[in-house]
């Protein structure tokens, strides 16, 4: 197995790892970007 075969195989294994978080964690995630879009409207005046 190649440099190249084992860097994807990490990638994969981080994405699946990062995918089951998000899973696992939604309510978190949502109340997060719920609030990231409330401080960038906040700081925009509603404008994003």
């Amino acid at each position: 197995m190649g440099f190249l075969d084992k860097f994807k195989k990490s990638a994969e294994d981080g994405v699946d790892k990062a995918k089951d978080a998000v899973a696992d964690n939604a309510d978190k995630v949502n109340d997060g970007i719920d609030k990231a879009a409330d401080f960038v409207d906040d700081k925009t005046g509603g404008k994003h």
